[in-house]
Order: structure tokens, then C-alpha cells, then sequence
């Protein structure tokens, strides 16, 4: 608290889902029993795949965990490698012409679309796994001036509150004889 600002940083109980609503470069291709993001390939697996792979696309595999909840990976790292609550439920990919398009003809596109696929995947992770979060800045008499929800990452919102706060303290007139 300062210049009598108190900033609250609380999980959001009800965020958006990010694959749902907003654009996202990367595709979810999945054969998950119950269903899952994206399209589902159960049965023609092998045969996306090599498709896919003659056409240069960047396809990385997605693993998910769950018990208990759900949470996504693009690795097989513990819990991902469990053999009964765990596995390889489909592909994360970006076309090429996508790719392309996106990040131009230069020679790091495949790079930067890998990145992407990581970035979009950790983001959908932490919607599954809870971690979405917003903050609140209230006044001396306990009016709010300030929120914003939907922060994907405990610290991203964190950092985003902090300087909004700065703003705020920053923004304030100083009286004279009144050392903020």
C-alpha cells in the first residue's frame, strides 16, 4: 500500500477459454477419447501425420495428464510419462504456409513457429490447471480505481498490477508539505 492504494491479486474463477477465444496460430489435432481442443483424427492418425509432415508443416506432439484435471504438455516430462494417467493424445503444428506468411521467407521461421506452438500450449496449460488471475486496485475508501482479469500466469499478472500501480502513485499530485 502506498498513497493509500491497496492492490488485490486474486484467481479468476470464470476466465475465457484462450483456444476458444482468441486466434491462435498454432492447430490442435487430436484421437483423445472424450474429446479435446481442436479437430479429432482417431483412426487416420498416421495418415495426418505424414501428410502433414511431406508438407513441411512445423508438428510437435502433445501429451496430457489426467487425474484429478487436466494439463497439457509438448514434452514427457514426470507427470507426462505416467503410463496410466498419461500420454501422447495428439499433434500441435503451424502449416508452413502459415509459418511463412506470419514470419516471412527468412531463415528462422521454423524457429519462431516452434516457439509460437510453445507459447500458445503453455497458455492453454494454465487455463486447464487454473492458473488465470486478475487484480483490483482500490482507493482509501475502498473504491475501486482500477482492474483487469484474465491473466494467464500468476506472475504476468503480477507484473502488470505493479505497473499499473506505478501509474496510479506516479499520476497522483503531490500537496505541498505532504511528503507522498
Amino acid at each position: 500500500m502506498k498513497n493509500d492504494y491497496v492492490l488485490k491479486i486474486e484467481q479468476d474463477d470464470d476466465p475465457v477459454n484462450p483456444w476458444e477465444d482468441y486466434d491462435h496460430l498454432s492447430k490442435i489435432v487430436h484421437w483423445h477419447r472424450r474429446g479435446f481442443f481442436g479437430e479429432d483424427i482417431r483412426g487416420r492418425e498416421e495418415e495426418w501425420f505424414e501428410e502433414h509432415e511431406r508438407a513441411g508443416d512445423i508438428i510437435l506432439p502433445l501429451y496430457l495428464y489426467e487425474h484429478s484435471g487436466q494439463t497439457i504438455s509438448l514434452g514427457r516430462d514426470y507427470p507426462f510419462n505416467d503410463p496410466w494417467d498419461s500420454g501422447q493424445v495428439g499433434f500441435v503444428y503451424i502449416s508452413k504456409e502459415d509459418a511463412k506468411k506470419e514470419y516471412g521467407s527468412f531463415r528462422y521461421w521454423r524457429k519462431r513457429a516452434a516457439e509460437c506452438i510453445h507459447a500458445e500450449i503453455k497458455e492453454l496449460d494454465q487455463y486447464l490447471t487454473g492458473d488465470a488471475w486478475g487484480y483490483t486496485i482500490t482507493d482509501k475508501e475502498g473504491d475501486v480505481v482500477e482492474s483487469c482479469w484474465g491473466f494467464y500466469g500468476y506472475d504476468y499478472c503480477k507484473e502488470e498490477a505493479e505497473r499499473m500501480l506505478k501509474y496510479l502513485e506516479d499520476k497522483q499530485p503531490s500537496l505541498p508539505g505532504i511528503a507522498v
